[in-house]
Protein backbone atom coordinates (compact mmCIF):
# COMPACT_ATOMS: atom_id res chain seq x y z
CA UNK A 1 0.00 0.00 0.00
CA UNK A 2 1.04 3.62 -0.46
CA UNK A 3 3.58 4.77 2.09
CA UNK A 4 4.74 1.26 2.95
CA UNK A 5 7.80 -0.60 1.77
CA UNK A 6 8.92 0.30 -1.74
CA UNK A 7 5.64 2.08 -2.61
CA UNK A 8 5.66 5.84 -3.07
CA UNK A 9 4.90 8.14 -0.15
CA UNK A 10 1.86 10.42 -0.46
CA UNK A 11 2.25 14.18 -0.18
CA UNK A 12 -0.60 14.68 2.29
CA UNK A 13 -1.01 12.66 5.48
CA UNK A 14 -4.82 12.76 5.24
CA UNK A 15 -4.63 10.75 2.00
CA UNK A 16 -3.55 7.71 4.00
CA UNK A 17 -7.18 6.61 4.26
CA UNK A 18 -9.37 3.67 3.34
CA UNK A 19 -11.08 5.44 0.42
CA UNK A 20 -7.64 5.94 -1.15
CA UNK A 21 -6.55 2.37 -0.38
CA UNK A 22 -9.75 0.97 -1.89
CA UNK A 23 -9.33 3.14 -4.99
CA UNK A 24 -5.76 1.88 -5.41
CA UNK A 25 -6.80 -1.76 -5.01
CA UNK A 26 -9.67 -1.30 -7.45
CA UNK A 27 -7.34 0.29 -9.99
CA UNK A 28 -4.89 -2.60 -9.61
CA UNK A 29 -7.60 -5.22 -10.14
CA UNK A 30 -8.81 -3.44 -13.26
CA UNK A 31 -5.25 -3.07 -14.54
CA UNK A 32 -4.52 -6.80 -14.25
CA UNK A 33 -8.00 -7.79 -15.44
CA UNK A 34 -8.84 -9.70 -12.26
CA UNK A 35 -12.52 -10.68 -12.06
CA UNK A 36 -12.20 -13.59 -9.63
CA UNK A 37 -9.98 -13.02 -6.61
CA UNK A 38 -8.89 -15.06 -3.60
CA UNK A 39 -8.17 -12.43 -0.96
CA UNK A 40 -5.80 -12.95 1.98
CA UNK A 41 -5.57 -9.89 4.21
CA UNK A 42 -3.79 -9.35 7.51
CA UNK A 43 -4.95 -6.52 9.79
CA UNK A 44 -5.42 -3.48 7.49
CA UNK A 45 -5.45 -5.83 4.51
CA UNK A 46 -8.32 -7.69 6.12
CA UNK A 47 -10.28 -4.48 6.58
CA UNK A 48 -9.76 -3.55 2.94
CA UNK A 49 -10.94 -7.02 1.97
CA UNK A 50 -14.04 -6.72 4.15
CA UNK A 51 -15.05 -3.43 2.58
CA UNK A 52 -14.29 -4.61 -0.95
CA UNK A 53 -16.07 -7.90 -0.29
CA UNK A 54 -19.21 -6.03 0.75
CA UNK A 55 -19.55 -4.41 -2.69
CA UNK A 56 -22.47 -5.56 -4.82
CA UNK A 57 -20.24 -6.87 -7.62
CA UNK A 58 -17.17 -7.72 -5.59
CA UNK A 59 -14.49 -9.73 -7.43
CA UNK A 60 -13.64 -11.63 -4.23
CA UNK A 61 -14.86 -15.23 -4.37
CA UNK A 62 -13.06 -16.55 -1.26
CA UNK A 63 -11.50 -14.53 1.54
CA UNK A 64 -9.09 -15.14 4.41
CA UNK A 65 -9.11 -12.44 7.09
CA UNK A 66 -6.14 -12.60 9.42
CA UNK A 67 -6.70 -11.27 12.95
CA UNK A 68 -9.05 -8.39 12.31
CA UNK A 69 -12.80 -7.97 12.46
CA UNK A 70 -15.71 -5.55 12.27
CA UNK A 71 -15.06 -4.29 15.81
CA UNK A 72 -11.63 -2.92 16.69
CA UNK A 73 -11.18 -1.81 20.31
CA UNK A 74 -9.94 1.72 20.92
CA UNK A 75 -7.20 0.45 23.23
CA UNK A 76 -5.62 -1.61 20.47
CA UNK A 77 -5.85 1.30 18.03
CA UNK A 78 -3.99 3.47 20.51
CA UNK A 79 -1.26 0.84 20.89
CA UNK A 80 -0.73 0.66 17.12
CA UNK A 81 -0.80 4.45 16.86
CA UNK A 82 2.00 4.67 19.40
CA UNK A 83 4.01 2.09 17.44
CA UNK A 84 3.53 3.86 14.12
CA UNK A 85 4.71 7.12 15.64
CA UNK A 86 8.11 5.59 16.42
CA UNK A 87 10.88 7.54 14.70
CA UNK A 88 13.86 5.68 16.13
CA UNK A 89 16.97 5.13 14.05
CA UNK A 90 18.91 1.96 14.84
CA UNK A 91 22.68 1.78 14.40
CA UNK A 92 22.61 -1.55 12.57
CA UNK A 93 20.23 -4.27 11.39
CA UNK A 94 20.91 -6.38 14.48
CA UNK A 95 19.60 -3.59 16.72
CA UNK A 96 16.60 -3.11 14.42
CA UNK A 97 15.78 -6.81 14.59
CA UNK A 98 16.05 -6.78 18.39
CA UNK A 99 13.52 -3.94 18.49
CA UNK A 100 11.23 -5.81 16.09
CA UNK A 101 11.31 -8.93 18.27
CA UNK A 102 10.56 -6.85 21.35
CA UNK A 103 7.52 -4.92 20.05
CA UNK A 104 6.13 -7.81 18.00
CA UNK A 105 6.54 -10.66 20.43
CA UNK A 106 2.81 -11.34 19.96
CA UNK A 107 3.67 -12.74 16.50
CA UNK A 108 4.40 -15.98 18.34
CA UNK A 109 7.32 -18.40 17.99
CA UNK A 110 9.35 -17.70 14.85
CA UNK A 111 12.75 -18.96 13.75
CA UNK A 112 15.79 -16.73 13.63
CA UNK A 113 15.60 -16.78 9.82
CA UNK A 114 11.96 -15.64 9.91
CA UNK A 115 12.73 -12.75 12.26
CA UNK A 116 15.65 -11.77 10.01
CA UNK A 117 13.32 -11.84 6.99
CA UNK A 118 10.82 -9.55 8.75
CA UNK A 119 13.60 -7.17 9.74
CA UNK A 120 15.08 -7.12 6.24
CA UNK A 121 11.77 -5.98 4.74
CA UNK A 122 10.55 -3.96 7.74
CA UNK A 123 13.47 -1.52 7.90
CA UNK A 124 15.31 0.66 5.41
CA UNK A 125 18.50 2.66 5.41
CA UNK A 126 17.86 5.93 7.24
CA UNK A 127 17.64 9.08 5.14
CA UNK A 128 21.02 10.30 6.36
CA UNK A 129 22.59 6.89 5.70
CA UNK A 130 23.78 6.41 9.28
CA UNK A 131 21.42 3.67 10.46
CA UNK A 132 18.11 1.91 9.86
CA UNK A 133 14.54 3.05 10.37
CA UNK A 134 11.12 1.49 9.92
CA UNK A 135 10.22 1.14 6.25
CA UNK A 136 7.17 3.35 5.95
CA UNK A 137 6.22 7.00 5.71
CA UNK A 138 5.96 8.40 9.27
CA UNK A 139 2.96 10.44 8.10
CA UNK A 140 0.76 7.31 8.10
CA UNK A 141 0.58 7.68 11.89
CA UNK A 142 -1.21 11.05 11.71
CA UNK A 143 -4.68 10.00 10.43
CA UNK A 144 -4.38 6.76 12.37
CA UNK A 145 -3.90 8.67 15.61
CA UNK A 146 -6.77 11.01 14.79
CA UNK A 147 -9.11 8.05 14.37
CA UNK A 148 -8.06 6.09 17.45
CA UNK A 149 -10.27 7.77 20.06
CA UNK A 150 -13.18 5.34 19.68
CA UNK A 151 -13.85 1.71 18.79
CA UNK A 152 -14.20 1.09 15.05
CA UNK A 153 -17.46 -0.72 14.20
CA UNK A 154 -17.93 -2.09 10.66
CA UNK A 155 -20.72 -4.64 10.94
CA UNK A 156 -22.59 -2.90 8.09
CA UNK A 157 -19.86 -4.12 5.72
CA UNK A 158 -19.50 -7.56 7.27
CA UNK A 159 -23.21 -8.28 6.96
CA UNK A 160 -23.10 -7.62 3.18
CA UNK A 161 -20.31 -10.11 2.43
CA UNK A 162 -21.62 -13.19 0.62
CA UNK A 163 -18.44 -15.12 -0.30
CA UNK A 164 -16.98 -17.85 1.95
CA UNK A 165 -14.67 -16.42 4.62
CA UNK A 166 -12.02 -17.96 6.86
CA UNK A 167 -11.07 -15.91 9.91
CA UNK A 168 -7.73 -16.62 11.56
CA UNK A 169 -7.31 -15.28 15.06
CA UNK A 170 -4.45 -15.24 17.53
CA UNK A 171 -5.91 -16.37 20.84
CA UNK A 172 -4.11 -13.52 22.65
CA UNK A 173 -5.05 -10.86 20.08
CA UNK A 174 -6.16 -7.45 21.32
CA UNK A 175 -7.51 -6.42 17.88
CA UNK A 176 -9.80 -9.37 17.22
CA UNK A 177 -11.26 -10.33 20.56
CA UNK A 178 -13.04 -13.65 21.12
CA UNK A 179 -16.53 -12.13 21.30
CA UNK A 180 -16.16 -10.43 17.91
CA UNK A 181 -14.77 -13.57 16.28
CA UNK A 182 -17.68 -15.60 17.62
CA UNK A 183 -20.20 -13.11 16.21
CA UNK A 184 -18.41 -13.21 12.86
CA UNK A 185 -19.20 -16.93 12.76
CA UNK A 186 -22.96 -16.45 13.11
CA UNK A 187 -23.75 -13.35 11.06
CA UNK A 188 -22.96 -12.04 7.60
CA UNK A 189 -20.98 -14.70 5.69
CA UNK A 190 -20.89 -16.87 8.84
CA UNK A 191 -17.15 -17.29 8.71
CA UNK A 192 -15.19 -20.35 9.67
CA UNK A 193 -13.01 -19.21 12.58
CA UNK A 194 -9.64 -20.80 13.39
CA UNK A 195 -7.86 -19.71 16.58
CA UNK A 196 -4.10 -20.14 17.03
CA UNK A 197 -2.72 -20.66 20.53
CA UNK A 198 0.25 -18.72 21.86
CA UNK A 199 -0.16 -15.90 19.33
CA UNK A 200 -1.57 -12.37 19.55
CA UNK A 201 -1.74 -9.79 16.78
CA UNK A 202 -1.04 -11.00 14.28
CA UNK A 203 -0.24 -14.49 12.98
CA UNK A 204 2.54 -13.98 10.44
CA UNK A 205 1.33 -16.72 8.05
CA UNK A 206 4.97 -17.80 7.78
CA UNK A 207 4.94 -21.14 9.61
CA UNK A 208 4.21 -24.40 7.79
CA UNK A 209 1.06 -24.87 9.88
CA UNK A 210 -0.34 -21.43 9.08
CA UNK A 211 0.56 -21.66 5.39
CA UNK A 212 -1.17 -25.04 5.13
CA UNK A 213 -4.24 -23.67 6.91
CA UNK A 214 -4.64 -20.86 4.36
CA UNK A 215 -3.75 -22.96 1.31
CA UNK A 216 -5.99 -25.89 2.17
CA UNK A 217 -8.96 -23.64 2.88
CA UNK A 218 -8.59 -21.65 -0.33
CA UNK A 219 -8.37 -24.86 -2.38
CA UNK A 220 -11.26 -26.54 -0.58
CA UNK A 221 -14.17 -27.37 -2.88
Amino acid sequence: MAGRGESDWLDNAEDYSYPVYLHDVGALLVHIGATNVYWVGTSMGGLIGMILGAAKESPISRMVINDIGPVIPQSSLQRISNYLATDKVFPDMAAAETYLRDVNGAFGPLTNDQWAHLAKHGFKLANDGTGFQLHYDPKIAEPFKAGSEHDIVLWKFWDRISCPVLVIRGRDSDLLIAETAEEMSIRGPKAEVHTLDGIGHAPTLMTDEQIALVRNWLLKK
